[in-house]
């Protein structure tokens, strides 16, 4: 599999260079193969890759989690890039697989987490003291009345 990751990553520089894929994310992508696929699979052949060893890969994942090591979002994540992957493997242009060992892995279902949302009093209330600290109030202005999330207020340029 190690021939596979390697030629996934000047695949995912390509589109990565071409703009359809972000440097962040390529940047994601890169770290979780380097971390975590390489080190479990890329001593793997391709067509060697069973559902058992993807099946005793996720039971790992599990225990990390079980343990509080890894957050079940990560084991989202990694799933689905490694789904990807191995469907880009087995594209026709590539050929380095003819299955899916991960046809029957699924992703964790999404938990609902409970937020607690301020009050429209206490909204003022908490704006009305960020006054006092300025650039805060203008952050917390901007959060409150444009609803941006964490990661796209920090990307914005003031």
């Amino acid at each position: 599999m190690g021939d596979v990751f390697s030629t996934w990553l000047q695949h995912l520089e390509t589109e990565e260079i071409l703009g359809n894929v972000k440097d962040s994310t390529a940047r994601t992508y890169r770290k979780m193969v380097e971390l975590h696929f390489r080190s479990e699979f890329g001593q793997h052949q391709s067509d060697q890759l069973s559902s058992e060893a993807i099946t005793a890969w996720k039971k790992k994942l599990a225990e990390r989690i079980a343990k509080g090591q890894l957050k079940p979002k990560s084991f989202n994540n990694l799933i689905t890039l490694m789904k990807g992957i191995l469907k880009w493997a087995r594209r026709s242009d590539q050929r380095f697989l003819r299955h899916d060992p991960m046809e029957h892995i699924a992703r964790l279902k999404k938990t609902q987490t409970e937020r607690d949302i301020l009050e429209p009093v206490e909204l003022w209330r908490l704006l009305r003291a960020a006054e006092a600290h300025p650039p805060a109030d203008v952050i917390l202005k901007t959060v409150a009345f444009t609803g941006v999330r964490r990661g796209e207020l920090f990307g914005l340029q003031w």
